[in-house]
């Protein structure tokens, strides 16, 4: 399981195992902030399989997320057991309005798709620049505020004005794992 990001300046980056405690993410958001780059699409690869984002988002995120069952349990979606371990998860979204959707690939090769959730509170997201240019001060600084994006100088809130793409619904692809 492994992101990949297609940056604004044409260059693709994955994700990489990390020796410290800085992740590839970390990485990638400080040098996006630093040289001016935005994400134009984000996948997460399992099993050769790509689950994609939409492309060309306000915004793009990732997270780890992980978990210790020390009792046998019954998964409440599929009635099946689920046996006591750690359980492994990767995700990668993307913003839209005020809400974040997202994909997470599980360490047993299973793709799923949560409901769009509030970016309220997100601190892992790429901000694209549309957001910064939404008010017409390219150059103006941004901070994040409860996951809404404002003017440094005066906290006004910016929003995009684009028309949003709506992408076709399909369904989520399971492959089997190695």
């Amino acid at each position: 399981m492994r992101w990949f990001a297609y940056l604004s300046n044409g260059e693709v980056v994955g994700e990489q195992d990390e020796p410290d405690d800085i992740s590839t993410w970390r990485r990638l958001m400080a040098r996006c902030q630093r040289e001016g780059l935005y994400l134009r699409n984000l996948c997460l690869v399992v099993n050769g399989i790509p689950s994609w984002c939409r492309p060309d988002a306000e915004g793009y995120w990732h997270a780890n997320s992980a978990f210790v069952l020390l009792a046998a349990t019954v998964d409440p979606a599929t009635g099946e057991s689920v046996p006591p371990g750690t359980y492994r998860r990767k995700g990668v979204g993307w913003v839209e309005g005020d809400l974040l959707h997202t994909v997470w690939a599980h360490m047993d090769g299973q793709i799923t798709r949560e409901p769009p959730r509030p970016v309220a509170g997100e601190e892992q997201i790429i901000w694209a620049p549309t957001l910064r240019r939404a008010h017409g001060g390219a150059d103006e600084r941004l901070v994040i505020m409860d996951g809404q994006a404002r003017r440094e100088s005066d906290g006004e809130l910016v929003r995009q004005s684009e028309p949003r793409i709506e992408l076709p619904r399909a369904g989520v692809v399971v492959g089997e794992t190695d």
